[in-house]
């Protein structure tokens, strides 16, 4: 019964791993997509009027 739940945390661990890094990944992405396309153009592209503003919010 133990080791099922240390397998059962080793999974959940795995996952919230994972998530992390496909969170970064996200995130470095848009990064280097918004330096290539300029942050202002690549702001009011997805949102209309946040031309003042540097971080896109998806």
């Amino acid at each position: 019964m133990i080791a099922l739940a240390e397998a059962s945390a080793m999974v959940g661990l795995l996952f919230s791993v994972m998530a992390g890094i496909a969170a970064a990944t996200h995130a470095l992405a848009g990064i280097v997509k918004a330096a290539r396309l300029g942050v202002g153009e690549h702001a009011e592209r997805r949102h209309p009027g946040l031309r003042g503003r540097v971080r896109c919010v998806h």
